[in-house]
């Protein structure tokens, strides 16, 4: 293998972030492997080791996470989750009029808005009746599992 053929194949073994690489060519046979670092778990809390918090630090974990939640729902009334991670959709189809609007009242079992998951359209429906106060999700955009979609009061 000539030195040029070898730097291309190395370039295309970091860009790929491959562990393991194996080619032969008659007597020829190279294997490139790549360490992988342990990677932390996503709920652990990073602090910093001298010092004191920064200011403005957010406890990032599971219970924090509920506890600013709790909050947030007993300072803004009800609040409508995803229950699913996908496409946000405001309108039955494009150029129609949205479910609901700031300021309308919904009933249990009204549909808010839509959902895009795997090809599949998901009607969001209201669990509860109020009045629209907040819509938190744009129209096409993503949104994650439990992310808040509509505050009602």
């Amino acid at each position: 293998m000539d030195d040029k053929l070898r730097k291309q194949v190395e370039g295309l073994f970091r860009s790929l972030e491959l562990t393991e690489l194996s080619i032969s060519e008659g007597d020829f046979s190279l294997t490139l492997k790549k360490e992988v670092p342990a990677v932390e778990h996503a709920s652990q809390t990073v602090l910093p080791i001298y010092g004191t918090m920064p200011q403005g630090y957010v406890n990032n974990t599971p219970a924090a996470a509920a506890e600013e939640n709790e909050q947030t729902e007993a300072e803004t009334g009800k609040v409508v989750r995803a229950p699913l991670l996908g496409t946000f959709y405001s309108c039955p189809e494009p150029g129609a009029d949205p479910f609901v609007r700031i300021g309308d009242k919904v009933h249990a079992g009204d549909t808010l808005c839509l959902i895009e998951a795997m090809k599949m359209m998901n009607e969001i429906k209201a669990t509860e009746d109020g009045t629209v106060t907040d819509i938190c999700a744009e129209n096409g955009k993503m949104v994650e599992f439990e992310q808040v979609l509509f505050r009602l009061a």
